[in-house]
Protein backbone atom coordinates (compact mmCIF):
# COMPACT_ATOMS: atom_id res chain seq x y z
CA UNK A 1 0.00 0.00 0.00
CA UNK A 2 2.79 2.61 1.02
CA UNK A 3 4.76 1.79 -2.51
CA UNK A 4 1.36 2.19 -4.52
CA UNK A 5 0.72 5.34 -2.30
CA UNK A 6 3.95 6.99 -3.23
CA UNK A 7 3.65 5.81 -7.38
CA UNK A 8 0.42 7.71 -6.90
CA UNK A 9 1.99 10.71 -5.35
CA UNK A 10 5.13 10.67 -7.70
CA UNK A 11 2.26 10.22 -10.73
CA UNK A 12 0.48 13.49 -9.35
CA UNK A 13 3.51 15.41 -8.93
CA UNK A 14 4.23 14.87 -12.55
CA UNK A 15 1.17 15.77 -13.89
CA UNK A 16 0.96 19.55 -11.52
CA UNK A 17 4.78 19.92 -13.05
CA UNK A 18 3.19 18.97 -16.70
CA UNK A 19 0.64 21.09 -16.76
CA UNK A 20 2.78 24.27 -14.72
CA UNK A 21 5.23 24.05 -17.35
CA UNK A 22 2.65 23.94 -20.43
CA UNK A 23 1.17 26.95 -18.97
CA UNK A 24 4.56 28.46 -18.32
CA UNK A 25 5.06 27.92 -22.07
CA UNK A 26 2.28 28.92 -23.68
CA UNK A 27 2.56 32.42 -21.80
CA UNK A 28 5.53 32.87 -22.69
CA UNK A 29 5.08 31.95 -26.32
CA UNK A 30 2.40 34.78 -26.77
CA UNK A 31 5.34 37.21 -27.36
CA UNK A 32 6.52 35.05 -29.92
CA UNK A 33 3.87 35.82 -32.37
CA UNK A 34 0.83 33.28 -34.06
CA UNK A 35 2.61 29.85 -35.12
CA UNK A 36 3.91 28.44 -31.56
CA UNK A 37 0.88 29.65 -29.39
CA UNK A 38 -1.56 28.42 -32.18
CA UNK A 39 0.82 25.05 -31.95
CA UNK A 40 0.33 24.39 -28.26
CA UNK A 41 -3.79 24.84 -28.82
CA UNK A 42 -3.89 22.55 -31.18
CA UNK A 43 -1.55 19.67 -29.48
CA UNK A 44 -2.73 20.47 -26.14
CA UNK A 45 -6.81 20.09 -27.43
CA UNK A 46 -5.81 16.38 -28.68
CA UNK A 47 -4.30 15.36 -26.00
CA UNK A 48 -7.30 17.02 -24.02
CA UNK A 49 -9.90 14.66 -26.14
CA UNK A 50 -7.77 11.66 -25.54
CA UNK A 51 -7.64 12.38 -21.49
CA UNK A 52 -11.82 13.29 -21.78
CA UNK A 53 -12.31 9.49 -23.23
CA UNK A 54 -9.82 7.68 -21.26
CA UNK A 55 -11.25 9.44 -18.03
CA UNK A 56 -14.65 9.15 -19.22
CA UNK A 57 -15.86 12.69 -18.21
CA UNK A 58 -16.60 13.25 -21.99
CA UNK A 59 -20.30 13.79 -21.50
CA UNK A 60 -20.02 15.27 -18.20
CA UNK A 61 -18.01 18.54 -19.43
CA UNK A 62 -20.82 18.72 -22.31
CA UNK A 63 -23.23 19.76 -19.56
CA UNK A 64 -21.72 23.23 -18.97
CA UNK A 65 -24.03 25.69 -21.07
CA UNK A 66 -20.99 27.63 -22.44
CA UNK A 67 -19.56 24.47 -23.99
CA UNK A 68 -23.20 24.20 -25.56
CA UNK A 69 -23.37 28.18 -26.92
CA UNK A 70 -19.46 27.27 -28.32
CA UNK A 71 -20.53 24.32 -30.18
CA UNK A 72 -23.80 26.40 -31.30
CA UNK A 73 -21.53 29.02 -32.65
CA UNK A 74 -19.01 26.96 -34.38
CA UNK A 75 -21.66 24.68 -36.32
CA UNK A 76 -23.13 28.21 -37.31
CA UNK A 77 -19.43 29.21 -38.39
CA UNK A 78 -19.07 26.31 -40.53
CA UNK A 79 -22.53 26.62 -41.98
CA UNK A 80 -22.36 30.08 -43.02
CA UNK A 81 -19.09 29.30 -44.69
CA UNK A 82 -20.81 27.18 -47.61
CA UNK A 83 -22.69 30.80 -48.43
CA UNK A 84 -19.13 32.60 -48.70
CA UNK A 85 -18.00 33.07 -52.18
CA UNK A 86 -15.02 30.74 -52.03
CA UNK A 87 -16.35 27.45 -49.70
CA UNK A 88 -12.96 26.01 -49.54
CA UNK A 89 -11.06 28.77 -48.34
CA UNK A 90 -13.41 29.39 -45.76
CA UNK A 91 -14.02 26.13 -44.83
CA UNK A 92 -10.20 25.80 -44.21
CA UNK A 93 -10.17 28.57 -41.75
CA UNK A 94 -13.66 27.69 -40.24
CA UNK A 95 -13.41 23.68 -39.32
CA UNK A 96 -10.40 24.55 -37.40
CA UNK A 97 -11.94 26.29 -34.65
CA UNK A 98 -12.92 23.48 -33.02
CA UNK A 99 -9.68 23.65 -31.41
CA UNK A 100 -10.16 26.63 -29.19
CA UNK A 101 -13.26 24.63 -27.87
CA UNK A 102 -11.25 21.89 -26.60
CA UNK A 103 -8.89 24.54 -25.24
CA UNK A 104 -11.34 25.73 -23.38
CA UNK A 105 -12.44 23.14 -22.21
CA UNK A 106 -8.67 22.30 -20.95
CA UNK A 107 -7.96 25.28 -19.06
CA UNK A 108 -11.85 25.12 -17.86
CA UNK A 109 -10.92 21.55 -16.16
CA UNK A 110 -7.18 22.96 -15.48
CA UNK A 111 -8.61 26.29 -13.44
CA UNK A 112 -11.07 24.38 -10.90
CA UNK A 113 -7.40 23.62 -9.18
CA UNK A 114 -6.41 26.92 -7.60
CA UNK A 115 -3.08 26.22 -7.30
CA UNK A 116 -2.60 26.70 -11.36
CA UNK A 117 -4.83 29.93 -11.09
CA UNK A 118 -1.60 31.12 -8.59
CA UNK A 119 1.13 29.92 -11.16
CA UNK A 120 -0.79 31.67 -13.84
CA UNK A 121 -0.39 35.04 -12.70
CA UNK A 122 2.74 34.93 -11.50
CA UNK A 123 4.23 33.61 -15.02
CA UNK A 124 2.44 36.73 -16.13
CA UNK A 125 4.05 38.95 -13.63
CA UNK A 126 7.51 37.36 -14.70
CA UNK A 127 6.65 37.70 -18.53
CA UNK A 128 5.92 42.00 -17.57
CA UNK A 129 8.82 42.37 -15.67
CA UNK A 130 10.98 40.72 -18.36
CA UNK A 131 9.24 42.56 -21.08
CA UNK A 132 10.10 46.18 -18.83
CA UNK A 133 13.16 45.23 -18.43
CA UNK A 134 14.17 44.70 -21.99
CA UNK A 135 12.34 48.09 -23.07
CA UNK A 136 14.73 49.87 -20.08
CA UNK A 137 17.28 47.94 -22.07
CA UNK A 138 16.55 49.38 -25.47
CA UNK A 139 15.76 52.86 -24.58
CA UNK A 140 19.62 53.21 -22.84
CA UNK A 141 21.25 51.30 -25.74
CA UNK A 142 19.16 51.70 -28.62
CA UNK A 143 18.44 48.39 -29.11
CA UNK A 144 16.86 45.44 -27.20
CA UNK A 145 18.44 42.04 -25.69
CA UNK A 146 18.04 40.23 -29.51
CA UNK A 147 19.56 43.04 -31.54
CA UNK A 148 16.04 44.75 -32.26
CA UNK A 149 16.66 48.61 -32.79
CA UNK A 150 13.84 51.19 -32.23
CA UNK A 151 11.65 51.29 -34.92
CA UNK A 152 10.08 55.29 -36.00
CA UNK A 153 10.97 56.49 -32.44
CA UNK A 154 8.44 54.04 -31.10
CA UNK A 155 9.45 51.53 -28.87
CA UNK A 156 8.80 48.12 -29.11
CA UNK A 157 11.46 45.96 -27.53
CA UNK A 158 11.15 42.07 -27.84
CA UNK A 159 8.50 42.59 -30.53
CA UNK A 160 10.61 43.59 -32.90
CA UNK A 161 9.34 45.33 -36.43
CA UNK A 162 5.45 44.23 -34.86
CA UNK A 163 4.88 47.71 -33.00
CA UNK A 164 2.46 45.79 -30.95
CA UNK A 165 4.08 46.08 -27.42
CA UNK A 166 0.82 48.53 -26.18
CA UNK A 167 -1.55 46.34 -27.64
CA UNK A 168 -0.06 42.67 -26.26
CA UNK A 169 0.08 43.85 -22.56
CA UNK A 170 -3.20 45.75 -22.56
CA UNK A 171 -5.24 42.68 -23.69
CA UNK A 172 -3.25 40.05 -21.52
CA UNK A 173 -3.74 42.97 -18.54
CA UNK A 174 -7.40 42.23 -18.38
CA UNK A 175 -6.80 38.34 -17.85
CA UNK A 176 -4.17 39.34 -14.85
CA UNK A 177 -6.55 41.51 -12.82
CA UNK A 178 -9.14 38.79 -12.99
CA UNK A 179 -6.75 36.41 -12.13
CA UNK A 180 -5.62 38.78 -9.35
CA UNK A 181 -8.74 39.22 -7.45
CA UNK A 182 -10.32 35.27 -7.95
CA UNK A 183 -7.32 34.02 -6.25
CA UNK A 184 -7.05 37.03 -3.75
CA UNK A 185 -3.52 36.67 -2.65
CA UNK A 186 -2.03 38.21 0.23
CA UNK A 187 -0.12 40.45 -1.42
CA UNK A 188 -2.84 41.50 -3.83
CA UNK A 189 -2.80 44.99 -3.48
CA UNK A 190 1.46 45.22 -3.77
CA UNK A 191 0.92 42.88 -6.89
CA UNK A 192 -1.63 44.82 -8.22
CA UNK A 193 0.10 48.17 -7.72
CA UNK A 194 3.36 46.74 -9.23
CA UNK A 195 1.79 45.51 -12.26
CA UNK A 196 -0.34 48.12 -12.61
CA UNK A 197 2.03 50.60 -12.80
CA UNK A 198 4.90 48.87 -14.86
CA UNK A 199 1.94 48.20 -17.35
CA UNK A 200 1.41 51.63 -18.24
CA UNK A 201 4.65 52.63 -18.48
CA UNK A 202 5.42 49.95 -21.16
CA UNK A 203 1.70 51.48 -23.07
CA UNK A 204 3.59 54.57 -23.04
CA UNK A 205 6.23 53.31 -24.29
CA UNK A 206 4.67 52.32 -27.35
CA UNK A 207 2.56 55.58 -28.21
CA UNK A 208 -0.24 53.38 -28.48
CA UNK A 209 -3.22 55.11 -28.41
CA UNK A 210 -5.82 52.61 -28.18
CA UNK A 211 -3.60 50.07 -25.97
CA UNK A 212 -3.90 52.46 -23.54
CA UNK A 213 -7.26 53.57 -23.53
CA UNK A 214 -8.12 50.17 -22.96
CA UNK A 215 -5.50 49.91 -20.29
CA UNK A 216 -7.70 52.87 -18.64
CA UNK A 217 -11.00 51.34 -19.48
CA UNK A 218 -9.85 48.18 -17.43
CA UNK A 219 -8.37 50.16 -14.56
CA UNK A 220 -11.21 52.24 -14.52
CA UNK A 221 -13.97 49.26 -13.46
CA UNK A 222 -10.68 47.85 -11.34
CA UNK A 223 -11.25 50.91 -8.77
CA UNK A 224 -15.06 49.63 -7.64
CA UNK A 225 -13.35 46.63 -5.80
CA UNK A 226 -10.75 48.52 -4.46
CA UNK A 227 -11.15 50.35 -1.04
CA UNK A 228 -11.49 54.43 -0.72
CA UNK A 229 -7.89 54.88 0.46
CA UNK A 230 -6.32 52.55 -2.26
CA UNK A 231 -8.29 54.06 -4.81
CA UNK A 232 -6.73 57.77 -3.75
CA UNK A 233 -3.15 56.30 -3.79
CA UNK A 234 -3.40 54.28 -6.62
CA UNK A 235 -4.94 57.49 -9.08
CA UNK A 236 -1.90 59.93 -7.71
CA UNK A 237 0.45 56.44 -8.63
CA UNK A 238 -0.93 56.21 -12.00
CA UNK A 239 -0.55 60.16 -12.68
CA UNK A 240 2.64 60.16 -11.79
CA UNK A 241 3.51 57.25 -13.82
CA UNK A 242 1.67 58.80 -16.90
CA UNK A 243 4.30 61.98 -17.01
CA UNK A 244 7.24 59.92 -16.01
CA UNK A 245 6.37 57.55 -19.05
CA UNK A 246 5.95 60.73 -20.91
CA UNK A 247 9.31 62.43 -20.10
CA UNK A 248 11.25 59.36 -20.66
CA UNK A 249 9.41 58.84 -24.19
CA UNK A 250 8.33 62.56 -25.09
CA UNK A 251 7.57 60.99 -29.22
CA UNK A 252 4.44 59.28 -27.11
CA UNK A 253 3.12 61.87 -25.73
CA UNK A 254 3.56 63.53 -29.08
CA UNK A 255 1.54 60.31 -31.05
CA UNK A 256 -1.11 59.72 -27.83
CA UNK A 257 -2.38 63.22 -27.07
CA UNK A 258 -1.69 65.52 -29.86
CA UNK A 259 -4.38 64.52 -31.54
CA UNK A 260 -6.36 63.19 -29.20
CA UNK A 261 -6.64 66.42 -27.13
CA UNK A 262 -7.37 68.38 -30.35
CA UNK A 263 -10.19 66.00 -30.89
CA UNK A 264 -11.09 66.35 -27.26
CA UNK A 265 -11.12 69.76 -27.23
CA UNK A 266 -13.49 69.89 -29.97
CA UNK A 267 -15.86 67.97 -28.39
CA UNK A 268 -15.82 70.63 -25.78
CA UNK A 269 -16.30 73.23 -27.97
CA UNK A 270 -19.79 71.32 -29.63
CA UNK A 271 -20.53 71.40 -26.08
CA UNK A 272 -20.81 74.94 -25.91
CA UNK A 273 -23.40 74.86 -27.55
CA UNK A 274 -25.46 73.48 -25.58
CA UNK A 275 -27.00 75.47 -22.23
CA UNK A 276 -26.19 77.42 -20.17
CA UNK A 277 -23.65 78.70 -23.08
CA UNK A 278 -25.88 78.60 -26.48
CA UNK A 279 -22.45 79.20 -28.48
CA UNK A 280 -23.98 77.39 -31.80
CA UNK A 281 -21.17 79.78 -34.12
CA UNK A 282 -18.36 77.72 -31.83
CA UNK A 283 -20.38 74.53 -31.55
CA UNK A 284 -20.80 74.10 -35.72
CA UNK A 285 -17.33 75.32 -36.08
CA UNK A 286 -16.17 72.52 -34.09
CA UNK A 287 -17.84 69.93 -35.75
CA UNK A 288 -16.94 71.19 -39.36
CA UNK A 289 -13.52 71.01 -38.05
CA UNK A 290 -13.99 67.40 -36.68
CA UNK A 291 -14.84 66.40 -40.20
CA UNK A 292 -12.12 67.71 -41.37
CA UNK A 293 -9.72 66.51 -39.14
CA UNK A 294 -10.82 62.88 -39.56
CA UNK A 295 -10.72 63.14 -42.87
CA UNK A 296 -7.07 63.33 -42.87
CA UNK A 297 -6.96 60.57 -41.00
CA UNK A 298 -6.58 56.52 -42.03
CA UNK A 299 -10.14 55.40 -41.57
CA UNK A 300 -9.24 52.58 -39.10
CA UNK A 301 -8.59 55.37 -36.51
CA UNK A 302 -12.00 57.23 -37.16
CA UNK A 303 -13.91 55.59 -34.08
CA UNK A 304 -11.30 55.74 -31.98
CA UNK A 305 -11.13 59.45 -32.54
CA UNK A 306 -14.88 60.11 -32.45
CA UNK A 307 -15.20 58.42 -28.96
CA UNK A 308 -12.65 60.92 -27.94
CA UNK A 309 -14.79 63.51 -29.16
CA UNK A 310 -17.38 62.27 -27.38
CA UNK A 311 -15.99 61.98 -23.84
CA UNK A 312 -15.06 65.78 -24.40
CA UNK A 313 -18.63 66.70 -25.48
CA UNK A 314 -20.58 64.88 -22.96
CA UNK A 315 -17.76 66.15 -20.08
CA UNK A 316 -19.12 69.51 -20.80
CA UNK A 317 -22.44 69.15 -21.37
CA UNK A 318 -23.12 66.90 -18.78
CA UNK A 319 -20.88 68.53 -16.15
CA UNK A 320 -24.59 69.58 -14.03
CA UNK A 321 -25.17 65.83 -13.00
CA UNK A 322 -22.55 65.60 -10.88
CA UNK A 323 -24.55 68.45 -8.65
CA UNK A 324 -27.01 66.09 -6.85
CA UNK A 325 -23.73 64.29 -5.22
CA UNK A 326 -22.64 67.73 -3.80
CA UNK A 327 -26.10 67.93 -1.91
CA UNK A 328 -24.69 65.04 1.05
CA UNK A 329 -21.80 65.44 0.60
CA UNK A 330 -19.26 62.60 2.37
CA UNK A 331 -18.84 59.44 0.93
CA UNK A 332 -21.22 60.75 -2.34
CA UNK A 333 -18.27 62.82 -3.25
CA UNK A 334 -16.63 59.43 -3.79
CA UNK A 335 -18.84 58.19 -5.77
CA UNK A 336 -19.20 61.10 -7.93
CA UNK A 337 -16.20 61.33 -9.91
CA UNK A 338 -16.56 57.38 -11.07
CA UNK A 339 -20.33 57.85 -11.48
CA UNK A 340 -19.67 60.70 -14.01
CA UNK A 341 -16.98 58.98 -15.80
CA UNK A 342 -19.14 55.71 -16.36
CA UNK A 343 -21.49 57.87 -17.84
CA UNK A 344 -19.79 59.74 -20.43
CA UNK A 345 -18.15 56.46 -21.01
CA UNK A 346 -21.36 55.14 -21.57
CA UNK A 347 -22.47 58.14 -23.66
CA UNK A 348 -19.51 58.55 -26.12
CA UNK A 349 -19.92 54.62 -26.48
CA UNK A 350 -23.15 55.02 -28.71
CA UNK A 351 -21.32 56.99 -31.22
CA UNK A 352 -17.86 55.18 -31.35
CA UNK A 353 -20.28 51.77 -31.82
CA UNK A 354 -22.60 53.12 -34.39
CA UNK A 355 -19.47 54.40 -35.96
CA UNK A 356 -17.33 51.03 -36.44
CA UNK A 357 -20.33 49.65 -37.42
CA UNK A 358 -20.98 52.01 -40.39
CA UNK A 359 -17.43 52.62 -41.52
CA UNK A 360 -16.95 48.71 -41.65
CA UNK A 361 -19.76 48.53 -44.07
CA UNK A 362 -19.36 51.69 -46.00
CA UNK A 363 -15.74 51.67 -46.30
CA UNK A 364 -15.87 55.29 -47.20
CA UNK A 365 -14.58 57.95 -44.92
CA UNK A 366 -16.49 61.00 -46.40
CA UNK A 367 -17.40 63.29 -43.65
CA UNK A 368 -21.07 62.81 -45.01
CA UNK A 369 -20.46 58.80 -43.51
CA UNK A 370 -19.01 60.29 -40.49
CA UNK A 371 -21.83 62.57 -39.73
CA UNK A 372 -24.42 60.03 -40.34
CA UNK A 373 -22.73 57.67 -37.70
CA UNK A 374 -23.01 60.29 -35.08
CA UNK A 375 -26.78 60.56 -36.06
CA UNK A 376 -27.45 57.13 -35.63
CA UNK A 377 -25.29 56.72 -32.26
CA UNK A 378 -27.66 59.52 -31.23
CA UNK A 379 -30.72 57.69 -32.20
CA UNK A 380 -29.84 55.07 -30.42
CA UNK A 381 -29.18 56.34 -27.47
CA UNK A 382 -32.32 58.37 -27.46
CA UNK A 383 -34.28 55.20 -27.47
CA UNK A 384 -31.86 52.10 -25.94
CA UNK A 385 -33.09 50.83 -22.41
CA UNK A 386 -36.43 53.05 -22.39
CA UNK A 387 -33.72 56.32 -23.84
CA UNK A 388 -30.87 58.83 -22.46
CA UNK A 389 -32.16 62.42 -24.72
CA UNK A 390 -29.65 64.65 -22.39
CA UNK A 391 -27.08 66.56 -23.92
CA UNK A 392 -28.46 65.47 -27.63
CA UNK A 393 -26.91 67.30 -30.63
CA UNK A 394 -29.98 68.79 -31.87
CA UNK A 395 -30.58 70.82 -28.58
CA UNK A 396 -28.06 73.46 -30.14
CA UNK A 397 -30.40 74.54 -32.34
CA UNK A 398 -32.59 75.96 -29.45
CA UNK A 399 -33.42 79.68 -29.15
CA UNK A 400 -32.30 79.72 -32.98
CA UNK A 401 -34.15 81.09 -35.81
CA UNK A 402 -33.67 76.86 -36.55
Amino acid sequence: ITISMIISANKRDYNKFFLKLLIFIFIFSLVSGPFLPDLIVSISSIFFIYFMFKKKIFSNIFKNKLIFFLILFYTYIVFNSFFSIDVSISLKSSIPFFRLIFFALLLSYIFQNKEYKVFTLYVFIILYSLLLADIIFQIIYGFNILGYEINSDRISGIFGDELILGSFVSRTFGIFIFLLFNVSPKNKIFLFFYVSIICLLMIIMSGERTALGIYLIIIFFTLFYLPNKIKLLFTLLIILSLTLGFVINKNSYLRIFRLSILVFLLGCGLAMGQAPWSYTIIALFSLLTLFFVISCQKIITHDKLIFIFGLGYFCLSLHWIVQPFLVEGGVYLLIAPFGFLGLIILCSSFWTISSFFVLKISKHSSSLTVAFAILLGEITRSYFFSGFPWGIIGYIWTDTFI
